[in-house]
């Protein structure tokens, strides 16, 4: 999937915090037991509508739902498990897989890196240790938002050393491609 240069190294791998997908969860199965208990009441008040014809037809669109339902929490858990940050010695490499069939890769060497900010709003994100990083860089380069990712302060921290050690290591590299 990454292909790394010579001498490159991964320094860590990032994803959004568990409590997003965590989230998720939580709303589909609240889906599906709402579901289930609209099909429970359903019975008990509406026992006519069981016996009909369509009893066939309403347990083939339940049926239908729950699918939809398994299908959309194994999205979510694709996006959340391919979403994914890498830092290396050498650069940061961004992984943003959009639904089942979509995904972006883009990167950018350390020395390009020019601020980098952690924005950490709210209730939920300051007691659970997650919040946003943008990385801005040289040149006209997007911006790169990590959203929801967890410990950004540390995070920040750490491709700064990193891109320091980068910066102090290109010179000599560069001294000896010329030998």
């Amino acid at each position: 999937m990454i292909r790394l240069n010579d001498n490159e190294t991964i320094l860590a791998v990032y994803r959004r915090h568990w409590l997003i997908f965590a989230f998720d969860v939580l709303a589909i199965t609240g889906i599906a037991l709402f579901l289930l208990m609209l099909v429970i009441i359903s019975r008990k008040i509406a026992l006519g509508i069981w016996t009909t014809p369509f009893d066939k037809v309403i347990a083939l669109v339940l049926v239908l739902l729950y699918h939809a339902l398994w299908l959309a929490l194994f999205v979510r858990f694709a996006d959340y498990w391919l979403d994914v940050w890498v830092l290396t010695n050498e650069r940061i490499i961004d992984i943003v897989q959009g639904g089942l069939f979509h995904r972006e890769i883009a990167e950018f060497k350390l020395d390009k890196i020019q601020d980098i900010t952690v924005d950490v709003n709210g209730l939920l994100p300051t007691l659970f240790h997650y919040g946003n990083l943008q990385i801005e860089t040289a040149g006209f380069e997007r911006k790169f938002v990590w959203r929801t990712v967890p410990e950004p302060q540390n995070i920040k921290n750490l491709i700064l050393k990193a891109a320091d050690e980068y910066k102090r290591e290109e010179p000599l590299e560069r001294e000896a491609d010329f030998e």
